[in-house]
């Protein structure tokens, strides 16, 4: 089975999507940007695992474009086959990941 490399291209910031999140029923304290990533970290994954240090929503959010990559799929959309640009789904501070096949 091939790997996927997982690049973290961006990390958003709460106040370049909301205004004011207590609008949406956040009455949280939370940090305006994911603490867990920062861009230009990469992580590899044969979908046997979480990579270490990942966060593990972000993994469930993203798992089906990596296992489509896995197993030798390609995005239509993409103009490089085994690539695509995934997000996870946090409605706050999503983090943008390059996911890139690993031929292998």
């Amino acid at each position: 089975m091939n790997k996927v490399k997982i690049t973290v291209v961006k990390v958003s910031d709460i106040n370049e999507i909301h205004d004011d999140i207590s609008k949406l029923g956040c009455s949280a304290d939370i940090a305006p940007k994911c603490g867990k990533f920062k861009v230009g970290q990469v992580f590899e994954t044969d979908m046997q695992s979480v990579p270490e240090n990942f966060c593990p929503h972000a993994f469930c959010d993203i798992s089906h474009h990596i296992n489509v990559l896995c197993e030798g799929g390609n995005y239509w959309w993409m103009n490089e086959q085994g690539k695509v640009l995934v997000c996870c789904t946090d409605g706050f501070r999503p983090v943008f990941f390059c996911l890139e096949r690993i031929e292998g």
